[in-house]
């Protein structure tokens, strides 16, 4: 056990730093003149550290590693900064000129010196003696140096810095073409025919020509697809969101996709899936193969049986099968009103934004922490800015912004980060965390406030919620390790989906459910409706997800040249049980498939298998909130994912759990989770 772990078994004896670094990257009167000094300021910092451990006699963890540390430090703090600025500031010219700077990371003349001399130092007895964390730590730094072509001659490892910035360059671009894409579709009135009056009033209205401008982002796109009656408008508005930047995107994924197979190619590696797979729990591609060939073999029953009900109510309708991707939402609306009597958007009244944030907030009190608001200077008007306390102390222990709405240039996909890493500093006091979660829900109106739908706030409120928890809780010595992105790729996802479990809680359901104009909860047969209808077309969602996963790893598998995209993704997208649906590319805009994501789509399902098993530990064990706390959540990414799993269940996690809960019967072998317990530098993925 390190020194660390010793004085959080005491109860975080250690100071807390109630002034977060956070201050000094001001986000008033933002320039591109300061960007560029912050930018400067953190690269000569930087810069002084590596010269420090190249020229240093002293071949110790305090002349090495810890240098290290102070300089991964600084390029976090600095990369956060960025990010809210190139991904949420409000001003265009800012937005461009963080992106510009992005991704940094120092590029020291010597940096070569600098690898030989922590190689060195990683051989050390000293080296071999560093407690589980530290330990940890050198094995990440190491593998960083090797992923970043150490070890390459220097004409390689230049053509391979290349690579990265082609790569994040591409990256960069295929999320702006989504961010500032300003495609509408124009429909007339009668066209609109189904869609409530409270989203056809927030509609832009072309007088001159008398139609509807009907901008695509993603919650208006799900209402239209869920209410709109006429199945040829459906079919326009699904091509059109699908196709609306495909073509740009679809280049920059087929450039990317070359990039990442040259680049696994000068590491080693036979694809970019073995290079991920080697720091992943599922440490080789046909693991994934296999855990995905399990659930197609056990969710395609029951998503046949799903498509066989709606394609009656289509036929019913008057209309020829096939029944395409631009019928399901609105049938799956018509299957939920009739089975349950719900109207999804009649039900978002009962759960405005702030009843759903202060349910989140008590249910997660079960590992020991309150919130209150704070006054903070921020990016936008609109961030809410809130105080962790840790309720046994008293003791404030982290910061959350909030960022919740849409609003133009401000990146359409919902996430969590951290700003400011928790981290023991030099002169051992604790930093407080500084956490971001940033959502794109509709601003409230004057006669209207935000109201989430069961869908937004299960798996953007909760499941964001989930994201933040480790960076807000993580208590690590070491940068690296604070939050939750520090994990193996395929159990990022495990925290998240966890706490979207509690979105379906009836204790939660029945104490934080307020009408917005009556405030009066949700009477209890409705709950019971709600709860009962959390499984609809449970199949077709899974084997949907699925074909994105099949897709992911045909697109980063080995391969004799370029990749065909769009028959990758139609021979994928087959699995689903929806026919092709000419002139879309979904993979042109989910940006997974260009992000960390890239060859770990896998992580989305596999976190599910797992969250569901922990979760089943919680109605029985009224101390599994701490239990998780202090088996997870604490140690962020400074243990190996399946390690803490084991260490919470006491036992390997299986996935009878996740059968339960979709309704197969089946057993827990039936999901095969091939883990492979040795952790990184196996070399079992190379060539």
């Amino acid at each position: 056990m390190t020194t660390l772990a010793y004085r959080l078994e005491a109860g975080l004896e250690q100071p807390v730093q109630e002034q977060s670094p956070e201050l000094s990257f001001s986000y008033e009167n933002v320039t591109a003149e300061t960007i560029k000094f912050v930018r400067d300021e953190t690269a000569k910092r930087c810069y002084e550290l590596i010269d420090q451990v190249i020229f240093s006699t002293d071949l110790s963890y305090e002349a090495i590693l810890a240098p290290v540390n102070e300089i991964n430090d600084s390029a976090a703090l600095l990369n956060g900064y960025l990010d809210v600025l190139c991904y949420l500031h409000p001003d265009a010219e800012i937005r461009e000129t963080a992106a510009h700077f992005a991704d940094f990371y120092p590029d020291h003349p010597n940096y070569g010196g600098f690898y030989k001399k922590v190689t060195a130092y990683s051989k050390t007895e000293d080296a071999h003696n560093l407690p589980e964390e530290r330990s940890r730590y050198l094995q990440t730094v190491m593998r960083e140096f090797f992923l970043d072509g150490h070890g390459l001659n220097r004409r390689h490892r230049k053509k391979l810095k290349k690579m990265y910035t082609n790569l994040s360059n591409y990256k960069a671009d295929y999320c702006r073409n989504l961010t500032e894409d300003q495609t509408a579709v124009e429909l007339t009135e009668d066209e609109l025919d189904g869609m409530p009056d409270e989203y056809k009033s927030n509609i832009p209205f072309d007088t001159e020509n008398n139609c509807f401008l009907v901008p695509l982002d993603d919650h208006l796109f799900e209402a239209l697809m869920s209410h709109v009656s006429n199945r040829d408008v459906r079919a326009r508005l699904h091509k059109a969101y699908y196709s609306r930047v495909a073509e740009s995107n679809k280049s920059l994924l087929r450039s990317a996709e070359v990039m990442r197979q040259k680049m696994a190619g000068r590491l080693g590696y036979s694809s970019w899936m073995h290079l991920r797979a080697e720091e992943n729990m599922l440490k080789s591609p046909q693991a994934v193969r296999d855990f995905y060939q399990s659930l197609i073999d056990l969710l395609t029953p029951k998503a046949q049986e799903e498509m066989a009900v709606m394609t009656e109510m289509l036929v019913i309708d008057g209309h020829e099968p096939p029944f395409q991707h631009y019928d399901f939402r609105y049938y799956e609306t018509k299957l939920y009103e009739r089975e349950f009597g719900l109207d999804p958007h009649k039900i978002a009244e009962y759960f405005p934004l702030e009843v759903v944030i202060e349910n989140l907030f008590d249910t997660t009190r079960e590992l020991g922490v309150q919130y209150r608001p704070i006054a903070a200077t921020t990016w936008h008007e609109d961030v809410i800015t809130i105080a962790v306390d840790d309720i046994q102390t008293g003791r404030q222990v982290a910061t959350i912004h909030l960022d919740p709405y849409t609003r133009k240039g401000k990146w359409k996909v919902s996430y969590a980060t951290q700003l400011v890493s928790g981290r023991v500093l030099p002169d051992g006091s604790y930093r407080m965390p500084v956490a971001l979660i940033s959502t794109n829900f509709k601003k409230p109106s004057a006669d209207r406030p935000c109201l989430l739908t069961q869908k937004d706030r299960e798996a953007e409120g909760f499941h964001e919620f989930g994201h933040n928890l480790p960076n807000i809780l993580a208590q690590t010595e070491l940068v690296n390790f604070a939050d939750g992105g520090s994990v193996e790729q395929d159990f990022l996802e495990v925290a998240s989906q966890l706490m979207e479990h509690w979105a379906w809680d009836r204790e939660g359901l029945v104490k934080y459910t307020r009408h917005y104009k009556t405030g009066e909860r949700m009477p209890d047969e409705m709950i019971d409706r709600l709860i009962a209808s959390r499984n609809l077309n449970i199949g077709l969602h899974w084997l949907r997800d699925t074909s994105k996963g099949l897709f992911d790893i045909a697109l980063n598998s080995p391969s004799k040249g370029p990749k065909d995209v769009d028959r990758l993704w139609e021979e994928a997208s087959a699995v689903s049980l929806f026919p092709p649906v000419e002139g879309t590319f979904l993979p042109g805009v989910v940006d997974s498939f260009i992000t960390e994501y890239a060859g770990s789509y896998h992580s989305y399902d596999l976190g599910r298998v797992i969250s569901d098993d922990l979760f089943s530990q919680f109605p029985a064990n009224p101390n599994a909130g701490m239990d998780y706390r202090t088996n997870i959540l604490q140690f962020g990414g400074s243990k190996r994912g399946i390690e803490m799993v084991r260490n919470f269940l006491g036992r390997d996690p299986n996935g009878l759990a996740f059968l339960r809960n979709i309704g197969v019967t089946a057993t827990a072998e039936s999901i095969k989770l091939n883990f492979d317990y040795s952790d990184w530098g196996t070399e079992t993925a190379r060539k």
